[in-house]
């Protein structure tokens, strides 16, 4: 099996649950229904515990350098906010890095971008993501992908956030190539 096929497997394991998590989040007495871009799923009474396994408030994360903010970031941030209760965007604070717009400009940036969502914060850290999501209770980092390269550092991460902090996950997206770069 090729590192490609392995991918296109990892992102539709990972699109079939976020259309779960969906479809239990928005469970109804009788029949549930979700629209999604290739399919509708009708489903009579699931058979769901009463008390679910997550917490009720599903936070994700979305850490960058966002110098600037992309049509890609974009896409990755309206993409969780359609799946998530609330997506926190923040900007990565890096001392070794020397940034195109300050910490205030990006930060703004984002918020013109994002105006039209109503479940997205913009903050900033410097730091550990994961000490971040702890703090802000977040369950889920977004990440997006471009190319295989992306995937191999991505994951490489993946495994040591989940290491440092076990309830962590990590949602892989691929972007489209018209806003991938």
């Amino acid at each position: 099996m090729t590192a490609c096929s392995e991918l296109a497997e990892l992102l539709t394991a990972c699109s079939e649950l976020a259309e779960l998590l969906t479809v239990v989040r928005r469970k109804k007495e009788g029949t549930t229904r979700i629209n999604t871009d290739t399919r509708i799923i009708d489903s009579p009474t699931l058979p769901l515990s009463p008390t679910p396994r997550w917490p009720k408030l599903v936070i994700a994360i979305y850490p960058g350098s966002f110098d600037p903010i992309t049509l890609g970031h974009a896409d990755i941030i309206e993409r969780g906010c359609r799946l998530f209760d609330r997506v926190i965007v923040t900007v990565v604070r890096n001392p070794s890095k020397t940034p195109l717009f300050t910490v205030e400009q990006r930060i703004e940036q984002i918020l013109r971008s994002t105006q039209h969502l109503k479940n997205v914060e913009v903050d900033s850290f410097e730091g550990l993501t994961v000490n971040y999501a702890k703090i802000r209770q977040a369950k889920v980092l977004l990440r997006g992908l471009r190319v295989l390269t992306d995937f191999e550092m991505e994951l490489q991460m993946a495994h040591t956030n989940k290491t440092l902090l076990g309830e962590i996950e990590t949602v892989f997206w691929q972007l489209p190539t018209s806003t991938a770069f």
